[in-house]
């Protein structure tokens, strides 16, 4: 079955709190009157405290969409954009996050000396699968080079550093 990617397009407000260090209240007036974009509204470190998005119902602003690409029968979809896959990272670090706070608290809530390691080992898959890839690999290196450890990256074994 022929295969499209469409583009929906739908109207919604963005509410931004951000935190500005001023005197009094006319001086923020004053700094965010020639601001354009939430880049430059964010910029110097000013604190992004509340970021929300909430569609428009309005009838004004219909939801609109169309087709931008046909990719035909048996064709793949294209790779998600960076915005979709920094998303699913960020709710795959939170469920490592989790699983490993629940191995530890199983070690210090039983006898107080034992974790299950493979509730650590789970909450470790969970973690490398939601670093930026390639990261997994430059942390491994990292610590091998702080303990001494040289990897044979063709097989993945590891042994000590001659010499």
């Amino acid at each position: 079955m022929p295969k499209f990617v469409v583009q929906c397009q739908l109207s919604y407000t963005r509410s931004l709190h951000i935190g500005v260090e001023a005197d009094n209240e006319e001086q923020v007036r004053e700094m965010l009157a020639s601001e354009t974009s939430v880049a430059e509204l964010v910029k110097d470190g000013r604190p992004v405290l509340l970021d929300e998005y909430s569609e428009d119902d309005s009838p004004l602003f219909p939801l609109s969409t169309e087709i931008v690409e046909s990719i035909g029968d048996g064709g793949n979809w294209p790779a998600p954009r960076e915005t979709v896959t920094r998303a699913e990272r960020a709710d795959i670090a939170l469920q490592a996050c989790r699983q490993l706070v629940a191995a530890y608290e199983v070690g210090d809530l039983s006898d107080g000396s034992s974790i299950d390691w493979s509730d650590v080992d789970d909450a470790h898959r969970l973690a490398v699968e939601a670093l930026e890839p390639g990261e997994h690999q430059a942390i491994r290196k990292q610590v091998a080079e702080e303990l001494g450890v040289d990897l044979d990256e063709e097989d993945g074994e590891t042994g000590p550093t001659e010499g």
